[in-house]
């Protein structure tokens, strides 16, 4: 037992050390600004008293030590989260263990929301991007953005991206018909992609609907048949709403030609494993004649991604 009470007192006193080189660190990028040495100085310190807290069981330690030493983590946050530390130095000192954990769950949560960024911070990528497509498919496409002011994890953004880059290039392609097209069906000569952002509860809600062509069912079942997925007497008897889930089968694609953007069996079902990846559903719905909406429903807390 005094072993341990005397180990411990030593990894206090490593702890307060690293608190003052971190403390010091940081004044330092105060003085001559932010260099890629100090990066490596807070990331080696956190590292360190992280993996000390763990060798003694202080998993609350070693979690804040390892969610500050994230590189997009404000000064004032770490300034804050040494205070943390501080405290729980003393609960280890005293064996308050319980309310040790409380604390370290409490600040965990609150850094996790300020770190929260707008989703506008990826949205405002997007009217260059449809801007650039609808010239080159010599489409008229206005993109509207509504919900931008939401916020979320800066992971859950990182992991969006390239699904909702998917997702908006299929409306683009797909979707939107063309000027001729349009206007013979007594439609706006000008389509519209509305993606729009929510919150329900904890969940965190996106839509990228189109005023376009809708799915073509007789299309899609025909390349389901065609690909081994369905035979042509169970694809009678789906439904509408179970016919269009057959474009998040593994390379179905019901592009006529290869091109840049299309056909080239990559569609979908990367979509929706990358957003399953996350805790995410993701669903359709269309009309033919009247464009399709794509939802995807994720839990807002934070995440950590894997390569899309």
């Amino acid at each position: 037992m005094q072993l341990r009470d005397e180990a411990i007192q030593e990894y206090r006193d490593e702890c307060q050390d690293l608190l003052e080189r971190i403390r010091a660190t940081l004044t330092a990028m105060g003085q001559t600004g932010p260099a890629p040495e100090h990066d490596r100085a807070l990331a080696l310190d956190f590292q360190t008293m992280k993996g000390s807290a763990e060798v003694f069981g202080f998993q609350q330690i070693a979690r804040l030590a390892e969610s500050l030493q994230s590189a997009d983590v404000r000064v004032d946050l770490i300034l804050k989260g040494l205070d943390h530390i501080q405290r729980l130095l003393e609960m280890v000192k005293k064996d308050r263990q319980e309310h040790a954990d409380s604390l370290s769950t409490e600040f965990c949560h609150e850094l996790a929301r300020l770190r929260m960024q707008p989703i506008s911070s990826i949205l405002n990528r997007y009217p260059r991007m449809v801007s650039d497509l609808a010239r080159d498919l010599s489409k008229v496409i206005e993109l509207k953005l509504e919900g931008t002011a939401i916020k979320l994890d800066p992971a859950m953004l990182e992991a969006l991206k390239d699904p909702l880059t998917h997702i908006i290039r299929n409306a683009v392609d797909h979707g939107i018909e063309s000027p001729a097209d349009r206007l013979a069906q007594h439609k706006p000569e000008q389509g519209t992609v509305t993606v729009r952002a929510s919150l329900e509860e904890e969940r965190f809600i996106i839509e990228i609907a189109d005023d376009g062509r809708g799915l073509n069912r007789k299309k899609i079942a025909e390349k389901a048949i065609q690909e081994g997925l369905m035979t042509a007497e169970s694809v009678q008897h789906m439904s509408d709403q179970e016919a269009w889930q057959l474009i998040f089968a593994p390379g179905l694609s019901t592009a006529d030609h290869v091109t840049t953007l299309s056909g080239r069996g990559v569609g979908m079902d990367l979509v929706r494993t990358h957003i399953d990846r996350i805790g995410g559903q993701v669903d359709l719905k269309s009309v033919p004649g009247a464009g399709t909406t794509v939802v995807i429903k994720i839990l807002r807390k934070p995440i950590s991604i894997q390569p899309w």
